[in-house]
């Protein structure tokens, strides 16, 4: 059986990288719409989401590096080989570390 990278749904590049992003909004657009699919069907609370932009991210930490994670602009090849072997032992129910 192969890899569980090798179907072509896994191989889909990272908006970032695709020059556009799948949807354009406001922030707040985007937070209820975060909101609308995190809430059960027929929960009674009121779920809110605050959509932070990575703007904003980097001016609330301006000396770190760590956008990485929510931009997908990983620093160097390894943090893709690192990325790619995370995803394949979360898609094969294996707990081994992926580094």
């Amino acid at each position: 059986m192969g890899s569980p990278l090798s179907s072509p749904a896994h191989r889909v590049p990272h908006a970032s990288r695709m020059g556009t992003h799948p949807a354009k909004g406001s922030e707040a657009e985007y937070s209820a719409e975060i909101a609308r699919l995190l809430t059960p069907p027929g929960m009674k609370a009121e779920v809110k989401v605050v959509y932070q932009t990575m703007d904003a991210l980097h001016a609330a930490c301006p000396d770190s590096a760590g956008d990485w994670y929510f931009t997908g602009d990983y620093p160097t090849p390894g943090g893709y080989k690192v990325l790619r072997k995370a995803l394949a032992n979360y898609l094969s129910k294996n707990s081994e570390r992926s580094y």
